[in-house]
């Protein structure tokens, strides 16, 4: 009787500390930007985000109305290639600047009360008209630009004199798919620009991220709320067009009433700044679009329901370490597969598969409900480990 009680209150104490292990370890695998140089991570979270988007026909909701999206992909100009030594070695295509500035005077002669600019243009080789344009930014105190890291890992900040943020993420196989807010002192353009509209600010504590008073990831997997074959499309209801169209547009009123209240975001949508994802080749602006999407849309939040669903999906797995272990070793399939003359390593395949589907039900659901994939290759070799201990050391 009193070795009952005491199996009884180890296999309690078993279940809330192997379920608090699990949470604490999903928490830090998913501020990780990426888990290794291997792809598995990246085929797991893109065959989720696959049957939530094609086969179940789930889409993230957004504000479709909140954004004018506008197009630089064809607005070039020809400037001199400095060397390092201070000559010119050749000639190069930057972003116009003069359309730029163009731009940006029709918005400012407008009188627009337009939410945000998001302009995704790396200013860092001179031009003649450099100085008219940065007087004109300086115009627009609620825009933002670019800035990128040297392989040094040094930031290299454009020309002008604006506000900016890191454009950078992490890769994993040439993929994109994770984004980390604030990397080491650096904070992404998507967070400086959500604290600029929002006036929350992210900072660490001693166990969590905060934004303003709300527990956060740092760094998560991005959900893609806006894709690039959806600009083109009729029916998305995405407001998107070239420079040149809107230069056309001509009338200020009408374009007053266009941008209000709206975050515009110009880039390259269409020739050059293309980056892989698990859901294609995304334009990079797109990418910073949707991170600022997360944000507005507290993807990135860890919630009451979200920590109830793990610590609840990882009870129930706790629970299958603990009491079918005699039923599975006891059947059939098992002594069969105990006759085989690699017995070990069947079972331990079986095993691992086994606990990898169903951390794949759970992140898959967690993507569903709560737009937040987890990291679960690790996880699934911690349940084998914990797995193989209970039957070696079985009590």
């Amino acid at each position: 009787m009193k070795r009952t009680v005491h199996r009884r209150l180890f296999i309690a104490i078993f279940l809330v500390v192997n379920t608090l292990i699990c949470v604490l370890l999903s928490f830090m695998l998913m501020n990780i930007s990426y888990l290794n140089k291997h792809h598995h991570e990246l085929d797991v979270i893109f065959t989720g985000n696959y049957l939530k988007h094609f086969l179940l026909g789930r889409e993230d909701a957004w504000p479709v109305e909140d954004y004018l999206f506008i197009d630089l992909a064809y607005q070039k100009s020809l400037v001199d290639k400095i060397s390092g030594e201070g000559y010119v070695v050749g000639r190069k295509a930057i972003t116009d600047r003069n359309k730029v500035r163009t731009f940006l005077e029709m918005i400012n002669r407008s009188g627009a009360s337009y939410r945000f600019i998001l302009l995704d243009v790396f200013f860092e080789d001179p031009s003649p008209e450099d100085s008219l344009l940065q007087a004109e930014l300086d115009r627009h105190p609620r825009l933002i630009i670019p800035y990128h890291l040297s392989p040094q890992g040094t930031p290299r900040l454009p020309l002008f004199k604006a506000q900016s943020g890191l454009a950078d993420y992490s890769s994993m196989e040439k993929h994109f798919l994770k984004y980390s807010l604030v990397s080491d002192t650096c904070r992404s353009l998507p967070l400086v620009m959500h604290e600029r509209i929002s006036g929350e600010r992210m900072t660490k504590g001693s166990l969590w991220w905060y934004l303003g008073e709300k527990r956060v990831f740092n760094t998560f997997i991005l959900p893609f709320f806006i894709r690039k074959h959806q600009l083109s499309s009729e029916n998305s209801g995405i407001s998107y067009m070239y420079l040149e169209d809107f230069f056309h547009l001509g009338d200020p009123d009408f374009i007053a009433e266009l941008v209000k209240d709206r975050i515009l975001v110009l880039g390259d949508f269409s020739e050059q700044d293309f980056h892989p994802t698990i859901m294609g080749e995304q334009p990079g602006a797109l990418i910073l679009t949707n991170v600022y999407q997360s944000l507005r849309s507290g993807i990135n939040t860890i919630t009451l329901p979200f920590l109830l669903y793990l610590s609840g999906m990882f009870l129930l797995l706790s629970l299958l370490l603990v009491f079918p272990h005699e039923r599975i070793r006891n059947s059939g399939l098992f002594r069969r597969l105990g006759k085989a003359r690699m017995n070990w390593i069947t079972h331990l395949i079986f095993s691992l598969l086994g606990w990898f589907f169903l951390l794949f039900l759970i992140s898959f659901l967690s993507t569903l409900f709560f737009h937040i994939s987890l990291s679960i290759l690790l996880l699934s070799f911690y349940f084998l480990a914990v797995q193989k201990l209970k039957e070696r050391y079985e009590v």
